[in-house]
């Protein structure tokens, strides 16, 4: 076999590698520099309108139909959900029983979003918690996965 193919099979098997990595949906949710950038760029184009507080460059209109509540440090009830509890969260609008038109107007906020710009938001999300919330979040995907 000459040195073409096989430097072509690499290139396909990394391209592969990479996709297989990018598309796994239950990958925990990596918190580094450059998935953070990225979530607090996309944080501010679709989720800030909703979910104001320390997060958000963008102030909500108070009583929007759509206002969500502040996801910064104070949110704590946020820690108690796993990863994949959290990735699910922005696609059904939420994770508990609340309004219905609350749920609608966040699906439409996430609905040309890719599975890995939530996860970038998410990451963003997480950046911000302090150690002890990260912990317990931590604590909560690995026991949600057992």
């Amino acid at each position: 076999m000459g040195r073409y193919p096989m430097v072509l099979f690499g290139i396909l098997f990394m391209a592969y590698l990479i996709w297989n990595h990018m598309s796994d949906p239950d990958r925990p949710i990596s918190v580094n520099k450059t998935a953070v950038d990225r979530g607090r760029e996309l944080y501010a184009q679709h989720c800030g309108r909703c979910h104001t507080g320390g997060l958000s460059p963008i102030q909500a209109m108070p009583g929007s139909p759509g206002a969500g509540p502040n996801l910064d440090y104070e949110s704590r009830s946020i820690y108690r959900l796993s990863d994949a509890e959290l990735l699910a969260t922005p696609k059904s609008g939420t994770h508990t029983d609340d309004e219905s038109g609350k749920r609608a107007e966040m699906t439409k906020q996430v609905e040309g979003l890719a599975n890995h710009q939530i996860r970038d938001i998410l990451a963003f999300l997480k950046s911000t918690w302090p150690s002890d919330g990260r912990l317990e979040q931590w604590v909560s995907s690995h026991t949600a996965q057992k």
